[in-house]
């Protein structure tokens, strides 16, 4: 959702970010951003996006009575209804 259907949305084109992932404040987990571009990080590759999504993902694991959609939800991935709607009809 986040890079849009093609990988093209601007922020995956402009920034290798294909997750939405924004800078982290202070030294809350590792990174591998090499800036921001507006309020997302930008990574020199996809390699270093991916990384950088396992190091937030491997900070809070999901629990096995956990869906994929409600550990999203109490990470604070996105705060609209209509994303986790979205991700339902693709899952």
């Amino acid at each position: 959702l986040e890079a849009g259907a093609r990988l093209d949305s601007r922020v995956a084109q402009r920034a290798n970010n294909f997750f939405g992932m924004h800078v982290p404040s202070g030294k809350v987990r590792p990174t591998r951003a090499q800036g921001r571009y507006g309020i997302y990080a930008r990574y020199g590759s996809l390699a270093d996006c991916v990384a950088d999504i396992r190091h937030w993902a491997d900070l809070r694991p999901r629990r096995a009575d956990e869906s994929f959609q409600q550990w999203l939800r109490n990470r604070g991935w996105n705060h609209q209804p209509s994303y986790y709607r979205t991700l339902a009809r693709m899952w």
